[in-house]
């Protein structure tokens, strides 16, 4: 099973007649995630498998890594008068090392491991959330919801094989997991475009 180690930090504060304002900050790193590597990966300078009579071996290891880092900051207005509100904001960074979604994420490249690290799938740096109730007459309540937040990464693929591993979802070269909407470098992935007449 991973092992996760947590810290977290708050402080609350009133800030005038039913208004508090409350900010927490949360560290998570957790460790041995179960994830899917193909162990009969050609190597990258003889192109040979380490077992040449068979095709992809997939094993399940304890290799995966994840850290979450985030700062909460709420201003809370408790019902009173007929009306609430509350406006929080969040600012996170969810990091992880494994390609893809379920109980068994996989590696993406058996030899370079590294190139798996970066931004989470559900990776949302900045989050807004906008809510508030009033009591109408005739005891009917209104109130609303609105949430505003940033982009998902998005991973430039080659849409090709190219390691040889027979999975085709290999990056393009030179850049990481997840860099789209992040930090991602187009004259890379135009470069390749133009390379490979896609």
């Amino acid at each position: 099973n991973p092992v996760a180690h947590t810290a977290n930090l708050g402080y609350s504060q009133e800030v005038g007649e039913n208004l508090a304002v409350h900010v927490d900050g949360v560290y998570t790193q957790t460790n041995d995630f179960v994830t899917t590597v193909n162990i009969n990966t050609p190597d990258p300078v003889s192109r040979l498998r380490p077992t040449p009579a068979w095709g992809r071996i997939l094993q399940n290891q304890a290799v995966g890594t994840a850290k979450y880092r985030a700062l909460l900051m709420r201003l809370d207005r408790r019902y009173s008068d007929r009306y609430q509100y509350l406006v929080s904001y969040t600012l996170s960074k969810h990091d992880n090392d494994f390609f893809g979604t379920g109980l068994t994420p996989s590696r993406t490249d058996f030899y370079d491991p590294g190139r798996d690290w970066g931004p989470a799938n559900n990776d949302r740096r900045h989050a807004l959330v906008l809510s508030g109730a009033v009591l109408l007459p005739w005891d009917v309540t209104f109130g609303g919801v609105y949430t505003w937040r940033s982009r998902m990464p998005f991973n430039a693929l080659a849409g090709r094989d190219l390691n040889a591993d027979g999975a085709n979802a290999d990056y393009v070269p030179g850049t990481t997991r997840n860099q789209g909407n992040r930090n991602l470098d187009l004259s890379k992935v135009n470069a390749w475009r133009a390379l490979n007449r896609l």
